[in-house]
């Protein structure tokens, strides 16, 4: 099942779901040299596209992804770590949104 609002994230499992949604995206790996060669090049596409690019280097690797895109899963993350967050989705996602509309609403959310 996929989060309601990233599409990414396993609602079902969010600690084990989400690293491995994530191995499963399309990413682009480059070494640290090949990066450099092609700096601007790799940060255009990493920005239009919405791409994450890991770039490996002999102490470890760097992932670089677009600013909008950190911005989502900082938010995501936010969203998750809230009490309860995730039994509210589950509750839309049954058809239980009236419900979900009230409970929020006595709650002030």
């Amino acid at each position: 099942m996929k989060c309601t609002l990233c599409g990414t994230l396993s609602v079902d499992k969010p600690q084990m779901g989400i690293y491995s949604e994530f191995e499963a995206i399309s990413m682009d790996y480059k070494n640290a040299t090949e990066f450099r060669k092609n700096l601007f090049a790799s940060l255009e596409k990493i920005v239009e596209f919405e791409e994450v690019m890991t770039v490996t280097t002999k102490k470890g690797n760097a992932v670089i992804m677009s600013e909008k895109e950190y911005k989502g899963l900082m938010e995501t993350l936010s969203l998750l770590g809230q009490p309860g967050f995730l039994e509210r989705i589950k509750e839309v996602e049954e058809g239980k949104e009236d419900d979900f509309v009230e409970i929020n609403a006595e709650k002030g959310l």
